[in-house]
């Protein structure tokens, strides 16, 4: 997403990776994009990291990991920072704060879900 939002947008993004194999992949991936200059990517625990600069953070995690994160951000993010979660929603404590809801055509078979379906979901704080 990360790549994307760099070629697409000349958005300036901060990947946190928790698995460091993870981290090195994604690290090249953005080396051979060529957006090293808006990517950095980042081998950690984002629950132990200051997110309170973001505008915009994209969650791709388990139900799980969207729960255990879920306080964090409401803690450290701003008023009016979007949250884009991947395949799966906030608790339902984030409910109120929904915006949109996407799902459109995957470009890959497989995977989490098996309806051929990418699901995205927005939250603004």
């Amino acid at each position: 997403m990360c790549v994307a939002a760099a070629r697409t947008r000349r958005a300036r993004c901060v990947g946190i990776e928790l698995r460091e194999a993870a981290a090195l992949g994604a690290a090249a991936a953005v080396q051979a994009a060529g957006v090293s200059s808006l990517v950095t990517v980042v081998h950690g625990n984002a629950l132990e990291l200051d997110l309170s600069s973001a505008t915009v953070v994209f969650l791709y995690l388990l139900p799980r990991g969207n729960a255990r994160i879920a306080a964090k951000l409401l803690a450290e993010l701003r008023p009016g920072t979007r949250v884009v979660c991947h395949m799966f929603r906030m608790p339902a404590e984030w409910e109120a704060r929904l915006r949109d809801t996407h799902a459109v055509q995957s470009c890959r078979a497989g995977g989490v879900d098996t309806s051929a379906f990418t699901k995205l979901f927005l939250y603004v704080t």
